[in-house]
């Protein structure tokens, strides 16, 4: 029924008109290719719906870039979907599709969306169809989405459909941004551009994003300033850069025109910023496991924690990026205070937390990818199951190297754990619970991160935290903690256990499930519409087949209204940021 109604209203909507960015109704022909679109979106799943609830040209859009990424995004999804429960209907409730989506931006990109991370709460706290970026979007497009996750739940393919559709519109931002970069610089998107112009908007978008700022608010003047100063406020721009130009050359080869190299377009040079946002997650990565080597050597034999006293000491003695504040460290439950008087940084919660993330745009952080992501990939192909016998886990572990761990006999310790989640499971280990994420942090200490319960921590990127107060330690600070005497004869504190399970399962918290009346209101609204249409397609049923009114090509969706503040993570300076202040040039 709700595949016959979306159906009906799309053939209402394209039969009559197609919205644009300027608000007026452009009227459509009633040619073939209206007929082959409407009946692919009648008979199509939820990517056909999506597309069938945008106007033309987007949905068109859309639907060529689903033919093209389903597939691998449907594969990447297949084993963590494997490995968590589903409905009475067969399908992945809410907190679920959470849960899987969230594991596979960070996995692959090394992107954390807003409103998909946890930030510290239950994976039932919100629903995934309130990430920041689906608020771009048209109701009537977002609701297609909502409306079957609510009724019965996302099987396989319609979770990779959600998947793509949020890095289809992260990437529309970006571009959206470079539409106003070409605009800016006087440049149109339909003629060629030099590649050396092309090269300084790629490479000035690069900045723009590693810094936090908007681009589509930049002058040629402020690119110009950008390219100047970047060096200085990060750091690691000679690795970004130097990764820009072999994205750049990677595209382009040896292209040539009469002896010189030939022209770009923006297509051209948006494809390459696409890709770059794609591929620099995993490409400076190395960054971050530079920064892990330099904490497993001030580590408290072999626990994955570095006491709080050794971590200043570092800072105070030139290892400038070891500074953070004890409060703001334990906000990113970054902070092992199990021991009141031995308070130690965890190292995995330290390196994957919102301080060392890098580069930012109004919907997603990137950040460092946790080891142990690597490691649950190949867990989860090897047991393919939702629940699994302890032994078989064990089995699978033992074969399972880190970077840090051998493959090993496990301690009776770790045997004994793994049999006491499967008594309180029924006999079985969800591997997707609380639980045996524990278990994992306490199996690989350096790479798999400590799961606090939740709401116990509030993590907050550098920006909100800076809003509210100083990112780092005072010096005062800092030498206080680095001068205190710590027990030499004392047992050794190993990370703590704590005996709560909690799975990304269930309803949604009661506010924050989208209530059956939304629905149905939503039903009768789209009903009226079709009336207003049937009405208005009688009126011009006979000018619709002799006239066709062009159309823009701009792009519906919406961009982010304002830029976010210059970003400070592993590599950059933390002044701005501490002092809620920057630049003139970064303020634009």
């Amino acid at each position: 029924m709700l595949s016959l109604v979306r159906g009906i209203i799309f053939l209402a909507v394209v039969g009559v008109c197609v919205s644009t960015d300027d608000g007026s109704q452009q009227q459509v022909s009633d040619s073939a290719w209206t007929t082959e679109w409407a009946k692919e979106v009648k008979s199509g799943g939820l990517a056909e719906a999506i597309a069938g609830a945008m106007n033309f040209e987007e949905g068109e859009a859309y639907l060529r870039v689903a033919r093209q990424e389903l597939p691998g995004i449907e594969s990447d999804l297949s084993p963590i979907l494997a490995t968590l429960p589903r409905n009475a209907d067969s399908k992945f409730d809410a907190p679920s599709v959470r849960y899987a989506l969230h594991r596979f931006f960070v996995r692959h990109f090394g992107w954390r969306l807003k409103g998909l991370d946890p930030m510290g709460e239950r994976w039932n706290s919100s629903s995934p169809t309130r990430v920041a970026v689906l608020e771009t979007i048209p109701k009537a497009v977002r609701a297609e989405i909502e409306k079957p996750l609510a009724e019965v739940g996302l099987d396989e393919r319609e979770v990779a459909v959600m998947g793509m559709t949020l890095k289809y519109l992260i990437h529309s931002e970006g571009k959206n941004k470079l539409r106003a970069a070409f605009k800016a610089s006087g440049l149109k998107l339909d003629e060629p551009i030099s590649e050396e112009m092309g090269k300084r908007l790629i490479l000035s978008y690069m900045a723009a994003y590693l810094l936090g700022n908007d681009l589509s608010k930049m002058t040629p003047a402020h690119m110009t300033a950008l390219l100047k100063e970047v060096p200085e406020l990060y750091p690691g721009w000679t690795l970004a850069a130097n990764f820009t130009q072999m994205m750049l050359a990677s595209r382009r080869g040896a292209t040539t025109q009469d002896g010189r190299r030939a022209d770009m377009n923006y297509a051209e040079v948006a494809y390459i910023i696409e890709e770059a946002e794609e591929r620099y997650g995993r490409y400076q990565n190395g960054e971050c496991l530079d920064l892990k080597r330099m904490l497993v050597d001030l580590e408290v034999q072999g626990t994955g924690r570095v006491q709080l006293r050794d971590f200043y000491k570092a800072g105070l003695n030139g290892t400038w990026q070891f500074t953070e504040s004890p409060g703001y460290l334990r906000e990113l439950g970054a902070l092992d205070t199990s021991v009141p008087d031995s308070k130690r940084v965890i190292i995995p919660n330290y390196i994957n937390g919102y301080s060392n993330c890098i580069g930012a745009t109004s919907y997603s952080d990137m950040c460092c990818i946790s080891e142990c992501e690597d490691l649950m990939a190949k867990l989860e192909v090897a047991l393919a199951s939702p629940a699994v016998l302890p032994e078989d886990v064990g089995k699978a572990i033992e074969a399972l190297p880190s970077s840090t761990v051998p493959t090993r006999i496990l301690p009776t310790v770790l045997r004994q754990r793994l049999t006491a989640i499967a008594q309180t499971n029924g006999g079985l280990v969800p591997i997707y619970g609380r639980l045996f994420a524990q278990w994992m942090h306490h199996a690989y200490p350096r790479e798999c991160p400590f799961p606090h319960l939740s709401g116990t921590t509030n993590p907050k990127s550098l920006d909100d935290w800076a809003a509210e107060r100083s990112i780092d330690a005072t010096p005062e600070e800092m030498k206080y903690f680095a001068s205190r005497r710590l027990r030499e004869d004392g047992p050794l504190q190993l990370a703590p256990w704590i005996d709560e399970e909690e799975l990304p399962t269930g309803a949604l918290d009661p506010e924050d499930d989208s209530p059956v009346a939304w629905i149905w209101m939503q039903c009768l609204v789209s009903f009226a519409a079709m009336g207003v249409f049937a009405f208005s397609m009688c009126r011009t049923a006979s000018r619709l087949a002799n006239r066709f009114r062009p159309r823009k090509t701009a792009s519906p969706l919406p961009t982010s209204a304002s830029a976010t503040t210059a970003k400070t993570g592993r590599t950059t300076s933390r002044t701005s940021a501490s002092s809620g202040t920057s630049s003139d040039m970064l303020s634009v």
